[in-house]
């Protein structure tokens, strides 16, 4: 029945190459409309380019864009980000910001990039756990559909949710809520779902103390965020098992039920900490990010 409404979406809506891709190549046995990312199947070679290519995700009775990203050549199953941007902000500029297409280009794997609906004089916004019903889209339920689409269609395995500031909140309220994410990295953001249940998952959470952007994205907060993964109240409950120091980034690491890794950076901003927002950081969250969750998610 799902892959029935896939095909059925994909045959008004059709897979289409963004920017500088190739055309759709034509599949033996493939009817009008249908599409694969290999003869093979979904767990064959990549026949794609490296990205994006857009595709309509059903969900509801409507669907939505989402950019993939893949390794021409490589085959499944393909270990997978899902990549949110923050409040008006957009697929295509959060991929810019963080590079994380780059990656996947080199090392093989999946990237998945949604776009936010356009909240009433707001912009486009993720429904983060704050917004009135209504309002916005049940983006919990949305992302799973996404996870669900990927899966049977581009043989998604592992995956990391990972998110800037409302996409952030919005990383931190799907694992919260969903089993679909293995792991989850954030920068930027706090947490505002009403309940939260991690279920023994990783998250790697990075702030600047220099964010004034708003109190809710404040390095207390957004430590409070992982100490309440980590032990379900807003202060830890003992000294961390680990620290890192480099340069003006602290990683903290409390293992246990719910392991969590805090990055606080000292006097850095709103924006993703890399290279490609800052040529003299001399760190890269991403590629942090990236080994984080391929050591410990497997």
């Amino acid at each position: 029945m799902w892959m029935a409404l896939i095909l059925h979406a994909l045959a008004n809506d059709p897979v289409a190459y963004g920017p500088g891709g190739a055309s759709i190549p034509s599949l033996p046995g493939a009817g009008a409309g249908e599409f694969s990312f290999s003869s093979d199947g979904p767990c064959g070679a990549w026949q794609a380019s490296s990205g994006p290519v857009t595709v309509q995700v059903p969900f509801g009775d409507t669907s939505y864009p989402v950019d993939l990203y893949g390794k021409p050549g490589q085959s499944g199953p393909r270990r997978t980000v899902v990549l949110l941007h923050g409040a008006g902000g957009n697929a295509q500029k959060v991929v810019g910001q963080t590079g994380f297409d780059e990656v996947i280009a080199r090392d093989g794997g999946l990237l998945v990039v949604p776009q936010a609906i356009d909240v009433p004089q707001i912009g486009p916004l993720w429904d983060n756990g704050t917004l009135k019903d209504g309002e916005g889209r049940d983006d919990t339920a949305f992302l799973d559909a996404v996870s669900a689409w990927v899966d049977a269609n581009a043989c998604a395995s592992k995956t990391l949710a990972v998110g800037f500031s409302n996409g952030a909140q919005m990383a931190a309220r799907w694992a919260c809520q969903s089993e679909a994410p293995d792991a989850v990295m954030t920068h930027a953001g706090s947490l505002k779902a009403p309940e939260c249940r991690p279920r023994g998952r990783w998250m790697l959470a990075y702030v600047g103390t220099a964010d004034a952007y708003k109190r809710a994205q404040s390095p207390e907060t957004i430590g409070d965020m992982a100490h309440v993964w980590n032990a379900g109240q807003t202060t830890p409950v003992r000294e961390p098992d680990e620290v890192e120091r480099e340069g003006k980034r602290t990683c903290s690491t409390w293992t246990g039920g719910n392991p969590v890794t805090l990055c606080v950076l000292q006097g850095w901003g709103h924006k993703w900490p890399s290279p490609i927002t800052n040529s003299k950081m001399p760190f890269d969250a991403t590629a942090h990010a990236w080994t984080f969750f391929n050591e410990r998610v497997r």
